[in-house]
């Protein structure tokens, strides 16, 4: 056994939440789906996408920013994990 930190949360602040979640399906493929208010640590009240995987856990998110200036916040989330490498038989 091993242990090693996994990320399990990616979450992006956009100014175009339609046009960025555009780009995530028809570029990687990932669909997203509305999300509840503060569902990720951002302030309640953002518009925001979210998919959830579950095995192995992964949190992905985007929130429409406030202000109409770049986009500046971005949230990271790792967790520290034990791996065991499958068994040979």
């Amino acid at each position: 056994m091993s242990e090693s930190n996994r990320l399990v949360a990616i979450i992006f602040e956009v100014a175009d939440l339609e046009r960025s979640a555009a780009l995530y399906l028809d570029g990687f493929g990932i669909d997203l789906h509305a999300g509840g208010d503060n569902e990720s640590g951002m302030t309640a009240g953002s518009a925001g996408l979210t998919l959830r995987r579950q095995d192995p856990y992964l949190h992905f998110a985007l929130y429409e920013a406030k202000t109409p200036q770049p986009s500046t916040m971005t949230q990271l989330a790792f967790m520290r994990t034990t791996w065991t490498p499958p068994m040979r038989t």
